[in-house]
């Protein structure tokens, strides 16, 4: 499939009726007198010092990443496979014990599943987690931190009353959810957005690589 956009024709595919675009890569150009430099590396920018921060992600992300790669393999994976792209994140030294770590942690998931979660905690979560840390040190506003473990597609009402508080005030808290404390380097308050949402201090902290 390629669809024509205002910036050229785009390569796409169907998988399993969601549209997939090759070769789209998001993020504003740096350098320039708009955004001078990067907002958060390898500092927090005093532009928008004074400004809350709502960052996090999804536990899976990287399953968007493979079907936008085109990367059917990663969603079929066996033991040695998995080995094979964990030696590739973290090294030979190091994968056996992040392979043990994560099927002590998720028992009974398939090696898909377990590659999955840990890409997205060496990429997308360590990412989310960089950016909090700097904004923190700042000092100058609040940065809260959320994990989106829901797996099913569907926001929540609690999920979007969060952001529409944090619009209007800079604070995610509201009487759906439990206390949802700003993140520190100390406590690494999230709120773990699930079937039961819940308020977790450095979760994950197990698997850190």
């Amino acid at each position: 499939m390629i669809v024509e956009t205002t910036a050229g024709k785009v390569r796409g595919s169907v998988h399993n009726d969601i549209h997939i675009f090759k070769g789209i890569q998001y993020g504003a150009p740096t350098g320039g007198k708009i955004l001078p430099t990067h907002p958060f590396d390898p500092v927090a920018s005093p532009v928008s010092e004074a400004i809350p921060i709502l960052i996090g992600c999804t536990t899976h992300e990287q399953t968007y990443t493979a079907l936008s790669a085109g990367d059917d393999t990663a969603f079929n994976l066996d033991a040695a496979g998995l080995r094979q792209r964990v030696v590739a994140i973290v090294g030979e030294t190091m994968a056996l014990q992040v392979i043990e770590t994560y099927q002590k942690l998720h028992p009974n998931e398939s090696p898909s599943e377990l590659y999955f979660l840990l890409a997205t905690d060496q990429r997308q979560r360590m990412n989310s987690i960089r950016l909090a840390e700097r904004k923190f040190r700042q000092g100058k506003a609040p940065v809260y931190m959320y994990l989106y473990a829901w797996h099913t597609p569907a926001l929540a009402s609690k999920t979007s009353e969060a952001w529409i508080q944090f619009a209007r005030s800079g604070n995610s808290n509201h009487t759906g959810l439990p206390n949802w404390p700003a993140y520190t380097t100390k406590d690494r308050a999230t709120m773990v957005f699930d079937y039961t949402c819940k308020m977790v201090n450095d979760p994950g902290s197990e698997e850190s690589l």
